[in-house]
């Protein structure tokens, strides 16, 4: 995740925060589920990319969101909470279902980026 200069993150910057954390996890769920599953090494970050996409897409201005109503906030807001928030409900089945999900979200965003 890249430093904006005075600390200000704008749209643009959130989606890359996005992007890379979405690459990092398709990076581990291209390994493979059984890798990912008894790798706690693999895990623990997983978690920490799914807070870095909620919390990105979550401070996603107002005027983005309206211009982009298709843009699954709500989803990718939805899997960072329940990974933060409900740590000790968070099983390697949830985790590997999120990473799953995050396939399409990263191609949506990929799209948008590159025509936008």
């Amino acid at each position: 995740m890249r430093q904006a200069s005075g600390g200000q993150r704008g749209d643009a910057l959130r989606i890359s925060d996005i992007l890379e954390a979405a690459a990092l996890l398709d990076e581990l769920r291209r390994r493979g589920r059984v890798p990912f599953g008894i790798d706690p090494h693999a895990q623990a970050p997983a978690v920490r990319y799914l807070e870095i996409i909620g919390g990105a897409a979550g401070n996603l201005s107002a005027s983005f969101r309206k211009e982009h109503p298709d843009l699954p906030i709500r989803q990718m807001r939805g899997l960072a909470s329940f990974a933060k928030h409900e740590y000790w409900r968070v099983q390697e089945q949830l985790l590997w279902e999120a990473l799953e999900a995050i396939v399409p979200i990263r191609r949506t965003l990929e799209t948008l980026r590159a025509t936008g």
